[in-house]
């Protein structure tokens, strides 16, 4: 069940930072969502699911995989910590990390987006203006201890059914979508392979921190482009790095790229 948040909680005070190379949000609330999603459109009976976290503070949101953000704390963690040598923060983070098949991060703002992403070991970052065209309808429907309403869109090649609720006056929600006025409490394309459900939303007073400096900067198509050609030839691009594998390997490597993830949830990117 989802533990409510009064209104009254929201009136917290908040503070922030920009600049063109970094943000520093203090996040007053942090939502929790479970993403439902099919990931292999070759297999529609096998769908997977992870927990994704969404940081609120006043002018900036954040947006991550709840494993991913484990993994970047834990390694803040072993790199600032002397008491470890390298060899042995290398291993520690090995052993402890977890795993995600999510490795993007999305900073939201009023009027622009940014993603930081991996192409392998490779970390871009694009800037995405984005206003989602919605209509809110009058279908209303209780979702837990929240009374939410109907909205729909179309974005990147999927339409969107979305369920807000204005006793949140956070016009927010996960992935990219955002804009509704009140919290996206659930949200799914009509082909149910990408569906968000808001698990917990919990008082969290802690910054995140974003910093571009050591991140190239592209397009979003330009990354796009990238990121289809190294999967397309994931054997040459990963030689080139000096990488070297079997014919048996080669040919798992290409059968597992082939099926994993050929259901991204951006089917279009303009």
């Amino acid at each position: 069940m989802i533990k409510k948040i009064t209104f009254a909680l929201l009136l917290l005070s908040y503070s922030h930072i920009y600049s063109q190379d970094i943000v520093v949000e203090n996040a007053s609330y942090k939502a929790l969502y479970n993403l439902t999603y099919l990931k292999d459109s070759t297999n529609i009976q096998k769908k997977s699911s992870e927990k994704m976290a969404l940081l609120l503070g006043k002018k900036y949101a954040h947006f991550q995989s709840e494993n991913d953000r484990f993994n970047d704390s834990l390694n803040d963690h072993l790199s600032n910590n002397k008491k470890y040598d390298a060899q042995t923060a290398v291993n520690m983070a090995l052993t402890l990390k977890k795993n995600t098949i999510f490795k993007y991060k999305i900073v939201k703002s009023l009027n622009e987006i940014i993603v930081i992403d991996k192409i392998f070991t490779d970390k871009f970052y694009y800037k995405e203006q984005q206003k989602l065209n919605w209509v809110i309808t009058v279908e209303t429907k209780q979702i837990n201890s929240y009374l939410c309403q109907k909205a729909t869109t179309s974005y990147a090649g999927r339409n969107y059914i979305a369920w807000f609720t204005n006793s949140i006056p956070i016009n927010e929600g996960p992935y990219k979508f955002n804009g509704l006025p009140g919290l996206i409490i659930e949200i799914h394309d009509t082909r149910m392979h990408y569906h968000f459900e808001l698990l917990s939303l919990e008082v969290y007073n802690n910054n995140f921190t974003v910093d571009l400096k050591s991140i190239q900067e592209t397009s979003k198509k330009e990354f796009y482009k990238a990121s289809t050609n190294f999967k397309k030839d994931i054997v040459g691009q990963l030689e080139q790095r000096g990488y070297s594998f079997d014919d048996a390997i080669t040919t798992q490597m290409k059968r597992s790229v082939k099926n994993s993830r050929n259901n991204d949830i951006e089917l279009k990117i303009d």
